[in-house]
This record gives C-alpha cells, sequence and structure tokens, in this order.
C-alpha cells in the first residue's frame, strides 16, 4: 500500500505570515469601517466601566476616540486621545507591512523570543505614564 500524499499542505503558518494576514485584515475592515454605513458603529459611545465606578478613567480610555480619529486620517487627535494605543496600533501596523513584504519575497519572519524583564518593566512604566496623561487630561 503506498501512503498518499495529504489533502492539504501540513506546514503551518509562520509568526510573519500570521502578523502579515492581521495587518491586511485590520486594514480591510477599517476601509470598510471608515467608507462604508458601518462608520456608525464608531460611534455608539460605549462607556467605561471602570470610570463609571471610580470617576477615573482607566488606562484605555480614548481608544475608541483614537481608532476613530485615525480612521479620519487625524493621527495628532488619535496620539492626544490615546498615547499608547496610538503608538501600538502604529507599530502594529508598521510590523505587519514589513511582515508582508518579508512573505511576499519568501522570507518567513522568527517570532521573538520572550521579552527580557527590562522590557516588560518598560511597557509597565509606559502603561504608566499613559494612564497619569489619561487622568491629567481629564479623559
Amino acid at each position: 500500500m503506498t501512503p498518499t500524499a495529504p489533502p492539504f499542505p501540513t506546514r503551518k503558518p509562520g509568526f510573519g505570515s500570521v502578523w502579515a494576514l492581521a495587518t491586511v485584515s485590520a486594514l480591510v475592515l477599517a476601509t470598510l469601517a471608515a467608507f462604508t454605513p458601518l462608520k456608525r458603529l464608531l460611534h455608539l459611545g460605549i462607556p467605561c466601566t471602570f470610570k463609571a465606578l471610580t470617576g477615573i478613567p482607566c488606562a484605555g480610555c480614548g481608544s475608541t476616540r483614537a481608532l476613530r480619529a485615525f480612521l479620519g486620517l487625524d493621527p495628532w487627535t488619535a496620539f492626544v486621545s490615546n498615547p499608547l494605543f496610538s503608538t501600538g496600533v502604529v507599530l502594529f501596523l508598521g510590523g505587519g507591512l514589513f511582515a508582508l513584504g518579508s512573505v511576499l519575497v519568501g522570507r518567513e519572519m522568527k517570532e521573538p523570543p520572550t521579552a527580557p524583564a527590562w522590557v516588560r518593566w518598560v511597557l509597565l512604566f509606559a502603561v504608566a505614564v499613559n494612564w497619569a496623561w489619561l487622568i491629567f487630561d481629564g479623559r
């Protein structure tokens, strides 16, 4: 009995392929949200439960406003609304476009190793500074 080839390739997609697919998907959804009647969904104004209970904004407050500003091609307003979220969006899209280019030329990106402790501390500090900005700005 001769073994038959599987009907589909068994190779799992790499890190870069997944990131590129996520970026392309996000850009397609953003385009649909910005230029179709779906744009109305972004203006629902979902209230922040943390702010409703405590009276102070959560670390993610302003993210929806930042997303709306990005879709309106106003990056400055997006950055002022929530600097950390906006920086994350720019880094995600930039890295995803780089990953897409890498995949298209046949070079797969490797998954990064676990971040060292100092990087995690820097990220924690960035969240704290961002949260302080949101409280100071009166979100």
